[in-house]
């Protein structure tokens, strides 16, 4: 398994768990009525929202991440056509490689 899987597939579990806890006080919250039980229920959802938005976010950049380091690794010579993502708008073939070690760099923080 390639870690871009294992890293899917770990958060697509986490966040099916948020799910499913977010659910689980919603029908409690539905089926005794409390003020708190709602207040937690609402809490939860807003926090799975943020959580998946996150990582969206997150997982989108590590791709482009992804794409760069195969620009500049060579992956991609010799080939027709490469749909790049929007870190490479307006690159021209000579442009590509500085783009692709810009982008990198401005990211660096998140190997760290």
């Amino acid at each position: 398994m390639e870690s871009t899987d294992f890293e899917i597939t770990s958060h697509h579990r986490t966040v099916t768990e948020l799910v499913s806890s977010t659910k689980r006080a919603l029908s409690t919250a539905e089926n005794e009525g409390s003020i708190s039980d709602w207040l937690k229920a609402i809490e939860t959802s807003i926090k799975v929202n943020e959580y998946a938005g996150k990582e969206l976010v997150r997982s989108r950049l590590r791709r482009h991440l992804l794409e760069a380091a195969n620009v500049l690794a060579g992956t991609y010579d010799g080939c027709e056509e490469v749909e790049l993502g929007e870190w490479a708008s307006g690159a021209t073939e000579d442009t590509l490689g500085c783009r692709a070690q810009e982008f990198l760099n401005l990211h660096r923080s998140l190997f760290a």
